[in-house]
């Protein structure tokens, strides 16, 4: 059974599926995926939420919920093309960059930033990975009272 099979087998009968996107990894590829790392480790790492930085528990938390049987997670690669300004203007627009850029208390790294980045990318297309991790489970029955 395919993955799209599968969820179209939950969706008609009684499950559930939610999809969300997976921004944890290292997911920007080619010349410009060392200038991301350093700048996440160097700079953004102590702005980013704990939500993105620790273990994904999500199956566990649906299956200790008692909402759910059989939770399963099926992911999607997501890979696009980004221009080197769109992919700067993406991470500028998060909210461990803007914090960062607020606790340096100054706008001049959005167009240090941009600068790096279209200097590293030679102006090619680059690609970047947003997994989708789609999560399916089985309502429990309600129980009667």
């Amino acid at each position: 059974m395919t993955k799209l099979q599968k969820i179209l087998l939950y969706f008609s009968s009684n499950m559930v599926f939610f999809a969300l996107i997976n921004t944890t990894g290292r997911w920007v590829y080619g010349p410009l995926r060392n200038l991301i790392e350093t700048e996440l480790s160097d700079k953004w790492a102590k702005y980013r939420d704990q939500r993105i930085v620790n273990y994904d528990d999500t199956l566990e938390v649906l299956s200790k919920s008692g909402v759910f049987t059989h939770i399963e997670r099926i992911i999607f690669p997501n890979i696009i093309e980004l221009t080197p300004t769109e992919l700067a203007l993406f991470f500028l627009s998060t909210s461990y960059v803007t914090q960062y850029m607020d606790a340096i208390g100054t706008q001049a790294y959005h167009q240090d930033f941009l600068d790096k980045v279209l200097t590293a990318s030679h102006d090619e297309k680059i690609k970047v990975n947003f997994d989708i991790h789609a999560y399916l489970g089985i309502k429990r029955e309600m129980q009667s009272r």
